[in-house]
């Protein structure tokens, strides 16, 4: 099934043929310096590779071109579970949340 959008991602072919040779920290980094988004470098990297979106999504996020932005992902995260872990630990006590 074919991921469709009513505007088209229009990527250089010099991209294209990064991808295709397998050199994808270049192509990835070419991808953020025009400006896209990690999702669609994710659908960029599965349409022109055909591996799965699973693998294009870690290519993706652990390459060097989007590593700020997996720091800044990272740190939520960990504030996330630290958030979730107080309010289990709340509701066994039998606190609401949000009462000091």
């Amino acid at each position: 099934m074919a991921f469709e959008t009513p505007h088209p991602l229009i990527i250089p072919d010099s991209v294209v043929s990064l991808l295709r040779d397998a050199r994808f920290e270049e192509a990835l980094a070419e991808l953020r310096r025009l400006g896209l988004p990690a999702l669609q470098a994710v659908r960029m990297v599965h349409e022109v590779t055909g591996i799965s979106l699973n693998e294009s999504k870690r290519l993706v996020h652990l390459s060097e071109a989007w590593r700020d932005s997996r720091a800044d992902r990272d740190e939520f995260n960990s504030e996330l579970a630290e958030a979730v872990e107080q309010l289990v630990d709340d509701l066994e006590a039998g606190r609401k949340p949000g009462d000091a």
